[in-house]
């Protein structure tokens, strides 16, 4: 099934502009930078969409009158918050919208295009509940739709050993083998199929991710970090990532990520 989307945001932006072009592969997608002129195009029936997406780069942007405004001009639609960096501390401090399922930009690619390919197949993503659907409810709905690929061996590369623990036991429970790697002076392993890197703090990444991309080669590697910003990401696919997830992450985000950049190494070779 293809999708009609709507998208009230400025696709230039940095952090919306890959999230905004990848929604293209699941029909037809109009943006608009004003958010007159897509209620204009609602109330007029130009578009029906299955989604809608606010792209907002800071609190405030735009206000929860217009959010209502959309709401009644497409009662049947669900709205998707797609928040900026600047929007991070918004649900501390300022005033979210309510009802409205909030998606960072930097989950964009694993959750967005998960739920995305569920509606696309008639099945009810996470969104489809409704809007008094607790946080518990919705996790459920996305474990409960996941679908695992085949078994892969990964190695993480964690200085902390409770991380490297908890990562371990993910693996296992869906059947994937892993090795710890504490540091790059340790003896190369062989096999190793996707490699899942955990940012520390007290050290610069970039050098790291190279040499690991480097040793392991082609094994793509995915990336944790405490809320990227668009050019750390940028910097880190420079370096070598083939993907950069925000922590703390969703499970379901992360293996998901993991199957994909696998198999797509797996079909370039």
């Amino acid at each position: 099934m293809k999708l009609t989307i709507l998208v009230v945001g400025d696709e230039a932006q940095p952090e919306f502009a890959g999230p905004i072009a990848r929604l293209a592969r699941f029909g037809r997608v109009e943006v608009f930078a004003d958010p007159e002129r897509a209620l204009g195009s609602l109330a007029v029936g130009h578009i029906v969409p299955e989604l809608i997406v606010v792209a907002q780069s800071y609190p405030g942007q735009y206000p929860t009158e217009m959010l209502e405004r959309l709401r009644g001009t497409a009662p049947l639609c669900r709205i998707l918050a797609l928040l900026g960096s600047w929007c991070e501390g918004e649900l501390r401090s300022g005033q979210p919208w309510p009802s409205v399922v909030r998606l960072y930009w930097h989950q964009w690619s694993a959750r967005a295009e998960r739920e995305l390919t569920r509606l696309a197949r008639g099945e009810c993503p996470s969104w489809g509940l409704p809007v008094t659907a607790t946080d518990e409810e919705r996790l459920q709905t996305l474990t409960g739709g996941s679908r695992e690929g085949k078994p892969r061996f990964a190695a993480i590369f964690s200085r902390k050993r409770a991380h490297y623990e908890w990562l371990a036991a993910a693996c296992r429970q869906r059947g994937w083998a892993s090795v710890w790697i504490e540091n790059l002076r340790q003896r190369h392993v062989q096999g190793v199929q996707v490699l899942l890197y955990d940012v520390s703090t007290d050290v610069d990444p970039l050098p790291e991710i190279q040499e690991c991309a480097r040793r392991f080669h082609p094994a793509p590697i995915t990336v944790l970090a405490d809320f990227p910003r668009i050019e750390d990401v940028r910097r880190m696919h420079a370096a070598g990532a083939a993907a950069v997830l925000p922590k703390p992450v969703l499970l379901e985000d992360l293996f998901w990520q993991l199957q994909q950049s696998a198999d797509d190494q797996q079909a370039l070779s």
